[in-house]
């Protein structure tokens, strides 16, 4: 560690030896590298400098101290390196120079050594604050951010000298000479709106230099993204994660980072409005930190029409709050977004004749005609373009239409006759150019479908979801009579040559997109459906069950190798898996055929899938589900913890994940007569919590579905997902399963937790505590609803229930009663109304002094012979009165946000164990969190404990999570009595059981995580033997 006083005294000592080297005739090299070392040392105090910006209180306190005894000194050495020649003191100084000249050596020696630590010290202090910006990066990062990422460009090359005309005029002058300009680019479709755009944006970048005086971030909205839009603060969040992601050494300020993670972690996302406060406070403050900024928004007219005045407004709110903020959207000249801009300066886009005319030069030099090279061919060529300009209309996408047409041509004769029968309009264009792929298809299909080309075309305007080449490739060599795949019907053609280039595919993530806007709306016209392809909307969905169910698809696989070598060949799984049922049901129509294909699909015995088709699957529906913010079960997998692997799933399961109500009764009824082999662990049931399904949910009900099961022991298997009840937003499905019996008692078999449990261990508003109020007469009247309604501080809900015969002497967990909680807690109105009822306690308040403790203790303590081992440590209280023997020091190499006690179990105690005690204080949160008073704390700020063994750990249990918002330490004492956790608690028994001579039982105090500065000031534990 880094002695702060030792660092300044090197450095005034050094700096002494600098000014007497200064006027030293003979000592330039010396000085020189004097003066480079301190340059670098330089460097260091400025980072040392920025870093007191996030530190936390005392360490801010001791990097500023440092910093003002140095920098004074740091400043004045400019001026000793520049000596007066004629000073008097040279020729003394030359005389003593030999002697001081060692000092010189040893002086470059700590300066070097001084850089390292400081170097040391602030990559120590850095480290976390920079794991939990990107924590907070990452959670305030949407989904919608990573779609926009890998949505394929709509502009793939842009012409080079096109588009600098914009950087003439007036509107784009005054725009880029503001500091805060406001610009509104609108244009009809085909004027290069896009490609103004990128390169506006790539232009500014270019200006910036390296590091760069400005950012610029600039986000494409992609129709096909677009329409996926639940949230307005996607697209401005959007572009706030391309200011973090290219932005260097961006530093929050320590306050406001914990302020982030406190709201983020304590329900700030409970309300919609608090989370749009977050957002935008984020936003502003990173400009702030970033400085200058340039904010691009290309394509506000494909953002669906109710989210697009929220984004304007938010975004022009950023750059009002903003002092150094250019702001520039670009759209179609709708009249519902021309009001959002009344007043506001604006530039109407049109294709010059000069940018048309170098883009159809361009065309013209990339081609392979032999008809339009030579220099014989120059004047029909410029003759071609003249034409072509004034049939363009100021449109790049009728100029490339009339290209792709024009360069067909063959001989001059044949070109002038294209030219006269060019079509008035894009969708007459297009309408040419299906009817011209259809003419050239060499292989036609069966079942009067369109040609492959066609079929492509079709595929990626309906199509649920980002398509790839490869997903593409693969559904277009499925026929509905197959029963197998085979490869050979893959159309070996790159699929935009296939196309005639109306379909773009990306070189980087092989998505592929249509080429333009335009050409997309003409497909999605329904028309344009009935005329080439009517079906496609049924199509696609039952090509995608078809193929789920190829032979193939059941393969056994033997090794991993086989395993990845069929993911290789079959790419299609994963996108089949999530879209063959998605949005169908609006599709359905009783009696159809697309209603038999999917009745059908849905009683396939999906047990027969291989284990790679079985995994997807699995990760499709997680993917899919309403995830909970943070692992419920941090022992097993994602999978895993909903339920969803090991086993099959069967047809219900998917009418649940797709919300196909229709088929409810049918398949249930059918999978009871043949129920499904070894199903997942969560039941149909349950997964309507996951999928947010009440109405299935209702019907499932109504025909039997169990909401509490129990294995063979007798204790709970209630449904996996139902832990997910806890955070939905919805008390409608909550009140339905509560209705219906649910028990959130039931303990689960593999991690001795209930829903309550785990409602205590969430620092969430779940809901349900109002549900709860309507309920309380339904749930069974036992000693885990009275610790659930204490430590929440559910006052009104507890009265309610003590009316209804509930016992507040009912032992709760830790072996404490209801009133040692609400001690503990702090709670008046709690401890008052306990009492009233004739509460009592099962610990001694107020504590008392111990002669073997120098904490008060509230557990009478026993003392028998060579039974009982004491172990306990300090951390925060320094004052308190310790001994050499009081404390363990050998602590973990001290973790900043840990605290280790270890306890070796000897020959002291006879096995098995049979209690173990606890006692810690203070366990505080950082001072800026809200209000002192009794509050739930998350699972990360908690108490676990362990034994460490030859060959390893066994599991973590949690010992307590519950603080208190206080200066003051208090007291929390917790008993694990081996008779009382065999009924309640049997994994812990069984680890209890299980603990030998010779291992290590290990206290971990987790005291500083999510905003919170949790001091842990003194655990004490106590271990009782047989």
């Amino acid at each position: 560690m880094l002695d702060f006083n030792n660092a300044i005294s090197i450095v005034r000592a050094t700096y002494q030896v600098i000014e007497h080297a200064s006027v030293v005739e003979d000592a330039t090299n010396e000085k020189g590298q004097l003066c480079r070392q301190f340059e670098g040392l330089g460097a260091t105090l400025e980072k040392l400098e920025k870093a007191c910006i996030q530190c936390s209180d005392d360490d801010q306190d001791s990097y500023q101290h440092i910093l003002d005894q140095l920098v004074p000194y740091m400043n004045d050495l400019k001026e000793k390196f520049k000596p007066d020649e004629n000073s008097p003191r040279e020729s003394m100084a030359n005389i003593v120079w030999p002697k001081q000249k060692e000092y010189i050596e040893a002086a470059l020696k700590k300066i070097d050594e001084l850089d390292s630590e400081l170097g040391l010290r602030l990559a120590a202090q850095r480290a976390p604050a920079e794991h939990e910006i990107d924590e907070i990066i990452e959670r305030l990062t949407p989904d919608l951010e990573k779609k926009l990422s890998a949505a394929p460009q709509q502009v793939q090359f842009i012409t080079p000298g096109t588009c600098k005309e914009f950087w003439n005029t007036q509107e784009g002058v005054e725009w880029k000479n503001s500091e805060k300009g406001f610009l509104w680019i609108s244009g009809i479709q085909g004027t290069g709106k896009t490609g103004l755009a990128v390169h506006i944006g790539d232009t500014l970048r270019k200006e910036a230099g390296n590091p760069p005086a400005f950012c610029v971030a600039r986000v494409h909205c992609d129709y096909e993204t677009m329409s996926l839009l639940e949230d307005h603060m996607d697209v401005v969040m959007s572009l706030w994660v391309q200011l973090v992601k290219y932005t260097p050494e961006l530093v929050f300020d320590s306050a406001l980072i914990k302020q982030w993670r406190a709201d983020l972690s304590s329900g700030g996302f409970a309300s919609y409005t608090n989370a749009i406060k977050l957002k935008m406070e984020a936003f502003v403050q990173t400009i702030t930190l970033v400085g200058s900024v340039v904010l691009i928004l290309d394509g506000l007219d494909e953002i669906p029409g109710q989210y697009q005045h929220d984004v304007v407004q938010r975004l022009m709110e950023i750059q009002e709050r903003s002092n150094q903020c250019r702001l520039l959207i670009t759209s179609r000249p709708y009249a519902k977004i021309k009001s959002l801009f009344e007043g506001k300066p604006r530039f109407n886009l049109e294709a010059s004749d000069s940018d048309i005319n170098l883009y159809l030069h361009e065309r013209v030099q990339r081609t392979q005609q032999i008809l339009f090279k030579g220099l014989d061919m120059a004047e029909f060529v410029e003759d071609v373009i003249r034409e072509l300009i004034c049939k363009c209309s100021g449109s790049f996408l009728m100029a490339k239409l009339y290209m792709d047409e024009v360069l067909r041509a063959t001989n001059e004769t044949e070109c002038w006759n294209i030219i006269r029968k060019f079509p008035r309009t894009a969708s007459e264009a297009y309408s040419t150019g299906l009817k011209r792929l259809s003419e050239a298809a060499i292989q036609q299909t069966s079942n009067s479908l369109p040609c492959r080309a066609i079929q492509a075309l079709f595929w990626v305007a309906y199509a649920n979801g980002f398509l790839q080449e490869k997903h593409l490739r693969q559904a277009l060599a499925v026929d509905l009579e197959d029963t197998d795949y085979d490869k050979e019907k893959e159309d070996l053609m790159g699929l935009d040559a296939l196309c005639g280039e109306l379909l773009i595919v990306d070189t980087e993530s092989g998505m592929v997109s249509i080429g333009h806007r335009t050409v997309a709306e003409y497909l999605l016209k329904g028309e344009t459906r009935q005329e080439w392809f009517p079906s496609i909307r049924e199509y696609i969905p039952t090509i995608l069950m078809k193929y789920l169910l190829l032979g193939c698809m059941m393969e056994p696989l033997a090794d991993a190798d086989s395993k990845d070598d069929f993911r290789t060949r079959h790419p299609l799984i994963p996108y089949a898996a999530k879209y063959w049922g998605w949005d169908l049901k609006r599709l359905l129509v009783e009696n159809t055929q697309l209603w038999k294909s999917t009745e059908e699909f849905l009683k396939a015995p999906f047990y027969r899938w291989n284990d790679v088709v079985k995994h997807e699957v699995a990760e499709m529906m997680l993917a899919k589900s309403l995830q909970a913010p943070r692992p419920l079960f941090p022992s097993v997998g994602a999978l895993e913890r909903y339920g969803l692997t090991p086993g099959n799933i069967n047809g219900v399961h998917w009418i649940v994940v797709f919300g196909l109500s229709a088929f409810t009764k049918t398949i249930n009824d059918y999978e009871t007569c043949f129920p499904v082999k070894n199903p997942i662990p969560a039941t149909p049931l349950g997964l309507t919590i996951l999928y947010d399904q009440p109405e299935i949910a209702k019907i499932l009900l109504s025909q039997g579905a169990h909401v509490n099961l129990y294995g063979t022991n007798g204790r709970a298997q209630h449904l996996i997902s139902q832990v997910l009840i806890l955070y939905h937003e919805r008390n409608e499905l909550k009140s339905l399963l509560l209705d219906h019996g649910m028990d959130m008692t039931l303990r689960q078999p593999y991690n001795d937790k209930s829903l309550l449990d785990i409602a205590m261990d969430l620092l969430v508003e779940d809901g349900l505590t109002r549900v709860l109020g309507s309920n309380v007469e339904k749930w069974p009247k036992n000693a885990q609803l009275l610790h659930y309604l204490v430590r929440r501080g559910c006052v009104a809900q507890l009265k309610q229930a003590i009316n209804q015969g509930l016992d507040v002497n009912l032992p709760c967990d830790n072996g404490k009663k209801a009133l040692d909680y609400a001690y503990e807690l702090g709670s008046k109105t709690m401890i008052d109304t306990l009492i009233q009822n004739n509460a009592t306690p099962a610990l001694q308040w107020p504590a008392v002094q111990s002669e073997s403790s120098p904490y008060p203790v509230n557990f009478i303590e026993t003392s028998l012979a060579n039974s009982v081992i004491t172990k306990q440590k300090y951390w925060g209280k320094r004052d308190a009165p310790v001994t050499a023997n009081s404390y363990d020091d050998h602590s973990y190499d001290d973790h900043p946000y840990k605290g280790l006690l270890q306890v070796a179990i000897d020959d002291t105690v006879q096995l098995p164990i049979q209690k173990i005690v606890e006692t810690v204080s203070r366990n505080r949160p950082w001072k800026r969190f809200k209000g002192p008073g009794p509050y739930f704390g998350s699972k990360e700020a908690r108490i676990e404990v362990r034994t460490h063994f030859e060959g390893g750990y066994s599991d973590s249990f949690e010992v307590q999570s519950s603080v208190y918002g206080s200066q003051e330490f208090r007291l929390h004492t917790n008993i694990w009595n081996l008779n009382d956790l065999e009924a309640s608690f049997p994994l812990r028994a069984n680890w209890m059981k299980n603990i030998q001579r010779g291992s290590i039982l290990q206290v971990v105090t987790y005291m500083r995580i999510l905003g919170f500065d949790c001091d842990v000031a003194f655990v004490r534990v106590r271990i009782y033997g047989s």
